[in-house]
């Protein structure tokens, strides 16, 4: 019980932490997150991606090389997580999507749910 209060708390004083212009501290921004399957590849970063790593993501260049906090709304589930890799570009995708780790995406969903929509605060 202590651990979840402690949890919480740490959470609580990361949403009031200032923020980049990307995402309001008191909204965050809503994203569409989907996981990819590249093992071994190196990313943009250097650091080789594995999708077993809960803590590392792809995004748009404006989040590259910054940990973001995603939280579902209704579960309360929330992971934090380093931007290492960008995103490749596709016809009608923006700013507002991150690709995650499958082991990342499976913290808020079944990987055959395939996209969850997510709310992510720049840390």
């Amino acid at each position: 019980m202590s651990r979840h209060i402690n949890f919480v708390f740490f959470v609580l004083q990361i949403l009031l932490l200032p923020t980049s212009a990307y995402a309001s501290r008191d909204t965050g921004v809503l994203v569409s997150a989907s996981y990819y399957l590249a093992t071994g590849h190196p990313t943009a970063s250097g650091q080789r991606y594995n999708i077993h790593d809960p803590k590392i993501a792809a995004g748009p260049k404006s989040l590259f090389g910054r940990e973001v906090l995603l939280v579902q709304k209704g579960t309360g589930k929330s992971i934090i997580v380093r931007v290492i890799d960008r995103m490749p570009y596709e016809k009608g995708r923006n700013d507002n999507n991150i690709d995650l780790t499958p082991a990342a995406f499976q913290e808020f969903a079944s990987l055959k749910t395939g996209r969850v929509s997510l709310t992510l605060y720049v840390l």
